[in-house]
């Protein structure tokens, strides 16, 4: 009889367990995504969406949802899109998010588009729904697709990204609860109204700061506003890769330097370069970018 009262008592507990909602609008969420969209992505396939910062409005509080850019060329023979990630350092503000834990909702103000400024945001609207259960049609911005309406078709409880999570799932593929979808990340069942694209897949969720998510920021070196300079990866081992988004017919000089100044090595960038530093120590160095009377400094880390 005992055993079956701790069964009992188990049981409940887990249904506890998968009752309680998970927010989404968690400070230091980082979402990675794939994005199918080259014009939008400017040569990038691939980006991160981050929740840092607080803000009031309408005498709500919500989350800023930020979006950097990753490296990532996707080209023959590039290996799937993996940690570590390297992060650029330029964001954007693309939304502000909320949770009602109570009616296991979540509500968000969203860019609409690429254009910059207040006007070109959503009023906030629902973003996702968890409340609901088989048979329910999902609700929210952008659920209203020309394939008809979405209805749940199936509510597990699985472990993903780290914990137990209620996954509704539809023809349009799973909500996972406290991440979004798994197609659009934590904006909802509809990405055109963000970035105009067709095609997002979330690659890898994590909760914490860069460094436990395996986030690298890269540092981007600027001669003027039109040449910028993408260095990669950093921290760096075997090499250093520089990257301009378009070639230039005049040379840029670039010196791989110690923290004494001394040159280490010179390369000639027009557009792509590699810098081997398979026999430098650890530690901290710098690399000098000079174009006529442009120059710019960026330190960079030898692992």
């Amino acid at each position: 009889m005992r055993y079956l009262y701790l069964v009992v008592i188990c049981f409940f507990l887990s249904r506890a367990g998968e009752a309680q909602y998970i927010p989404t609008a968690v400070e230091g969420a980082n979402w990675v995504m794939l994005d199918s969209d080259l014009e939008f992505s400017q040569g990038y396939y691939a980006f991160l969406r981050t929740i840092s910062g607080d803000t009031i409005i309408n005498q709500k509080a919500y989350k800023k949802l930020y979006e950097h850019r990753l490296v990532y060329w996707p080209e023959e023979g590039v290996p799937p899109l993996a940690a570590p990630y390297e992060v650029l350092p330029e964001r954007r503000l693309i939304g502000m998010l909320r949770d009602d834990t109570t009616a296991q909702r979540v509500y968000g103000i969203m860019r609409i588009g690429r254009r910059e400024g207040a006007a070109d945001f959503t009023p906030d609207t629902l973003l996702q729904e968890y409340s609901l259960e088989m048979g329910d049609t999902l609700k929210g911005w952008g659920f209203d697709t020309g394939g008809g309406a979405l209805v749940v078709t199936e509510v597990l409880y699985e472990y993903h990204f780290g914990r137990q999570r209620k996954v509704l799932k539809s023809w349009d593929g799973p909500y996972y609860e406290g991440i979004g979808s798994l197609f659009y990340g934590p904006s909802s069942g509809g990405s055109s109204y963000i970035t105009n694209s067709e095609t997002h897949v979330l690659v890898d969720y994590c909760l914490g700061d860069f460094g436990e998510c395996r986030l690298w920021l890269t540092p981007v070196a600027e001669l003027t506003q039109d040449i910028k300079i993408i260095i990669s990866p950093n921290p760096f081992a075997h090499f250093i890769n520089l990257e301009t988004k378009r070639p230039f017919s005049k040379t840029i000089t670039t010196r791989l330097l110690n923290t004494l100044g001394e040159t280490i090595s010179t390369t000639k960038l027009t557009g792509q370069a590699t810098i081997s530093t398979e026999n430098l120590p650890a530690g901290i160095y710098f690399l000098e970018f000079r174009q006529g009377s442009k120059r710019t400094l960026k330190k960079v880390i030898k692992q």
